[in-house]
C-alpha cells in the first residue's frame, strides 16, 4: 500500500509540475511593476512588467517589447527614453543595464558593473543629462551609480554596502537633493551624490529599525519634507519630517500593512492606499490624516505624470484588479482604464525582420496566452541572437558584517547575503506595496543569472515545491480515505 501511495505521489508531482510549466511557459502571469514617462515622448505611457518586458502606446493601442529581446525572464526595473524620436532607450533590469539606439529594436548590455548588477531602477530629472541607477545584487557590494551622459558612462557614488539598494528619490524641487533607501536605512545627499550622510529615522526618542522602513516619499515642492511609512506588526505608522530627516514626528497609526503613498503636485495633498482598496488622505502635507473613499484593489505604481496633476497607477487583473494601468484626474477619487489587459497588446511592427525585438518575441504572446492564441508560430528554442553576452563576473563578498565605511553603513550587524531584499517600491515614484501574492513561481527580482539557462520558458524545477505540497495533500487524502474504508 505504501509503495502504491509513493508511486501516486511521484506521478502527481510530475504531472502537476509539468502542467504548471506548460500553463505559464512564458511570463508567468505578468504584473505591472512601474509606470514611466519620457520628456522625449510626452504622450507615451510606458508600463514595465516583472516578467514580460515593456508595454507602451507607441502608436494606436499598446505595443509590446518582450523581455526576451533584452534579457529573458528579467524584471524591467526602469526605463529612460531620449534622443531624436525617442531613439535611445536605457533599460534597467534584474539582470543588468541594457541600451538600445534604434527605439528598442535591438539591445546590448551596458558597459562596466552596471551591466552585471541586478538593478533596482533608473531615475532621471526632467531633461537633464544625468541618470541614476542602483544595484541590489545579493552576495556583492551594492551602490548607486551616476551617469553624466544619459547612460553612456557610469561611476559609483560610494555608498558601497553589502545589502540591496531599495529606491532612490530625486527631489523634484531640488536637482541636487537625493535620498537613498537601502537595507540599512536612508542616506541623504545635497550635492547629487558627491557626499552622502546617514539619516536616523525615529520619533519620541525611539529609533526605527531600518528593516521596518517600508517606503519613503519626498514632497514635490519641498525637498526637506519627507514621509516615511513604517511596518509595526500588522499595522503601519506614518512619520513626517520637515527638515530633511533631521527630526521626525509620528503623525498617525493605521490599522493596515503594505501601504504605499503618493504626493500631489501641490505639495499638500497625500494619498495612501493598501492592496485591498482602502485609502487614507492628508490635506496638510502629511501632518494629519483621515480615512478616504475606497480605491481599486491591488493598486500600485502610483505616479503623477510630470508637468500635470494626473495620477497614474497599475493594478492586477489576475487578483480581480480592474485593469493593468489606469488614470485619475481627481487624485484618486475616480479612475478610468488606460491599459485594460496585457492580452490586448500587439507585437511591434516597426522593427526590422532581423532585429532582436522581432526575432526574440516571435512565437511569444503577451499576457497569459499560448502562441496559438495570439497567432504566433511555434519557433521552438530561443535563437542564439536572443542570448545576451554574459557580463564580467562581480566580485563576491563573504557573509557577515559589511566591510565598507561604517559611517556610510549605519546600524548593521550580521547579514543574510543569500536573500535579496526587495524594495516594494517604484523606481520613479514614491509607492510601496505590490498586489497580494498570486502564487507565481518565481519571486520578484529572482532572475536567472549569466551562465544559467535563460530561455523564455519556466523550468520544471521552479514548480517542484508546489508540486510536493500538492502531493502531500493528496497523500493525506488517500490515508483519510483508507481509514474510513470498511
Amino acid at each position: 500500500m505504501v509503495s502504491t501511495m509513493i508511486r501516486i505521489l511521484l506521478s502527481a508531482c510530475l504531472l502537476f509540475s509539468s502542467t504548471l510549466t506548460l500553463a505559464w511557459a512564458h511570463g508567468e502571469r505578468p504584473r505591472a511593476l512601474h509606470i514611466e514617462f519620457s520628456p522625449s515622448s510626452p504622450d507615451t505611457i510606458w508600463v514595465l512588467s516583472h516578467t514580460q518586458g515593456t508595454f507602451a502606446n507607441l502608436k494606436t493601442g499598446f505595443s509590446w517589447v518582450c523581455e526576451d529581446s533584452v534579457y529573458a525572464g528579467a524584471p524591467t526595473a526602469g526605463l529612460a527614453v531620449s534622443g531624436e524620436r525617442g531613439g535611445r532607450w536605457v533599460v534597467a533590469t534584474g539582470a543588468g543595464l541594457f541600451v538600445s539606439t534604434d527605439r528598442g529594436c535591438n539591445f546590448h548590455r551596458g558597459d562596466g558593473v552596471v551591466g552585471a548588477h541586478a538593478l533596482a531602477g533608473l531615475w532621471f530629472h526632467g531633461e537633464a543629462a544625468e541618470y541614476l541607477t542602483a544595484s541590489r545584487t545579493s552576495m556583492a557590494r551594492n551602490d548607486v551609480f551616476i551617469s553624466p551622459d544619459q547612460g553612456e558612462t557610469w561611476s559609483p557614488l560610494g555608498l558601497d554596502i553589502a545589502g540591496a539598494i531599495k529606491s532612490v528619490h530625486w527631489a523634484a524641487s531640488d536637482p541636487l537633493r537625493l535620498y537613498v533607501h537601502h537595507r540599512y536605512g536612508v542616506h541623504r545627499s545635497d550635492d547629487l551624490g558627491r557626499t552622502l550622510s546617514p539619516i536616523t529615522v525615529g520619533a519620541d526618542a525611539v529609533e526605527i529599525p531600518p528593516e521596518l522602513i517600508r517606503m519613503l516619499a519626498v514632497s514635490p515642492t519641498d525637498a526637506d519634507l519627507l514621509i516615511v511609512i513604517v511596518d509595526v506588526g500588522e499595522r503601519s505608522r506614518i512619520l513626517r519630517s520637515d527638515d530633511g530627516g533631521r527630526t521626525w514626528v509620528d503623525t498617525t497609526l493605521i490599522d493596515s500593512r503594505e501601504l504605499s503613498a503618493v504626493m500631489h503636485p501641490d505639495g499638500q495633498k497625500v494619498l495612501v492606499v493598501n492592496p485591498f482598496g482602502d485609502a487614507w488622505r492628508s490635506k496638510d502635507a502629511g501632518a494629519t490624516w483621515e480615512a478616504g473613499e475606497s480605491v481599486p484593489i491591488a493598486l500600485g505604481c502610483l505616479r503623477i505624470k510630470p508637468g500635470t496633476q494626473t495620477l497614474y497607477a497599475c493594478s492586477d487583473p489576475d487578483v480581480d484588479g480592474p485593469w493593468v494601468a489606469g488614470r485619475s484626474d481627481d487624485f484618486g477619487e475616480s479612475w478610468s482604464p488606460v491599459f485594460e489587459d496585457f492580452e490586448t497588446a500587439s507585437h511591434r511592427d516597426d522593427c526590422a525582420a532581423a532585429s532582436k525585438s522581432t526575432v526574440c518575441c516571435r512565437g511569444l504572446c503577451p499576457g497569459d496566452q499560448t502562441a496559438e492564441m495570439c497567432g504566433q508560430p511555434d519557433v521552438g528554442a530561443l535563437p542564439e541572437l536572443c542570448e545576451p553576452a554574459a557580463p564580467a563576473p562581480l566580485p563576491l563578498i563573504d557573509g557577515g558584517a559589511p566591510t565598507g565605511d561604517a559611517g556610510r553603513d549605519p546600524g548593521t550587524s550580521t547579514l543574510d547575503q543569500g536573500v535579496f531584499e526587495d524594495s516594494m517600491s517604484s523606481p520613479s515614484s514614491d509607492i510601496g506595496p505590490r498586489a497580494p501574492d498570486r502564487g507565481s513561481f518565481r519571486p520578484d527580482g529572482d532572475v536567472q543569472r549569466p551562465g544559467d539557462s535563460h530561455g523564455g520558458c519556466q523550468s520544471v524545477s521552479a514548480s517542484w515545491p508546489y508540486a510536493w505540497i500538492f502531493g502531500i495533500l493528496l497523500l493525506g487524502r488517500l490515508r483519510r480515505k483508507k481509514r474510513h474504508e470498511p
